[in-house]
């Protein structure tokens, strides 16, 4: 693992942006280009000393703190460095600030149609466990059944956007 010390040694942070940029001149690249490009699951890399590392990784470094478990992306957009985007968390708090899938059916976390498929079911996992709130006639029922749900075991407000 990269050093804070040898990381501002070869590269600028800068935590409004969210951007590292290259200290020192190298082959192909000069002072001050920005450090990286986007990886193949769509989070900022940075090739650092035959080392590829993720930027939101390096930012955690760079401003001195200790490298949490996960982090997470507060807004979900993964190319978005800024320090005040990025959050400490656990695999269960990153749980709950998840976007929602894209082939979701109803466009929402936690709500699906019933077998027969006349009715939604609204659930919420919560600590690993599975709670379901309510079987209901319209989708529109499930989905502020769910919204309440997650309010109330506090989810982030940005989960399912």
């Amino acid at each position: 693992m990269i050093t804070q010390s040898r990381l501002k040694e070869l590269l600028h942070y800068n935590p409004d942006t969210g951007v590292f940029t290259w200290r020192t001149k190298r082959q192909g690249i000069r002072e001050g280009d920005v450090a990286g490009s986007i990886g193949h699951k769509g989070y900022w890399v940075i090739k650092v000393d035959q080392k590829l590392y993720k930027a939101h990784r390096l930012a955690f470094i760079y401003m001195g703190e200790e490298l949490p478990p996960q982090m997470d992306h507060v807004n979900h957009v993964r190319t978005d460095n800024r320090w005040a985007n990025l959050a400490r968390s656990s695999q269960a708090e990153n749980m709950k600030n998840q976007r929602v899938y894209s082939n979701s059916p109803s466009g929402h976390h936690g709500v699906c149609k019933t077998e027969g498929g006349k009715k939604w079911i609204a659930r919420i996992d919560v600590d690993k466990k599975r709670i379901y709130l309510g079987v209901f006639n319209k989708k529109e029922d499930a989905i502020l059944a769910r919204r309440a749900a997650e309010i109330e075991y506090g989810f982030h407000p940005n989960h399912g956007k």
